[in-house]
C-alpha cells in the first residue's frame, strides 16, 4: 500500500504541476477560446505593426444587433453574420478583446478554400 501511494505521488503531482504550469502559460485570460490557427498568429504577430487575422466567431446566442455593436467594439470587422456565427476579420492585437466577451466561445482563424492566389 505504502508503494503505491509513493508511486501516486511521483506521477500525480507532477502532472498537476504541469497543469497548473500550462495554464499560466496563457498570454491572456480568453486564450482558451482560440484555435490553433489564431493562437499562432498570436504567437508570430509583431505587436509594433497592424496584422490582421480572418476568423469567424462562434457565440452562445444568435448574433443581435447588441452583440454586433460589442464586436465591433472589440475591434473585430465582420462581413456576415449567420444566427451564432460572424465572419470577418481582427486586428491580432486585439483578439484579447474579443475573448472578453462573455457570448464569445471561440475564434477560429480561418483557411482559404479557394486555390486562386490573391
Amino acid at each position: 500500500m505504502r508503494t503505491l501511494l509513493i508511486v501516486l505521488a511521483v506521477v500525480i503531482l507532477p502532472l498537476g504541476a504541469y497543469s497548473m504550469a500550462s495554464k499560466d502559460a496563457a498570454p491572456f485570460e480568453g486564450w482558451n477560446k482560440l484555435d490553433t490557427k489564431a493562437r499562432a498568429a498570436w504567437n508570430s504577430h509583431d505587436p509594433s505593426k497592424d496584422e490582421w487575422l480572418e476568423a469567424i466567431v462562434g457565440a452562445d446566442v444568435d448574433i443581435k444587433k447588441k452583440h454586433q455593436a460589442a464586436l465591433t467594439k472589440a475591434g473585430f470587422v465582420y462581413r456576415s453574420i449567420i444566427l451564432n456565427f460572424a465572419t470577418g476579420r481582427i486586428m491580432i492585437k486585439n483578439m484579447d478583446d474579443l475573448t472578453k466577451l462573455k457570448f464569445v466561445k471561440s475564434v477560429e482563424g480561418s483557411t482559404s478554400l479557394s486555390k486562386k492566389k490573391k
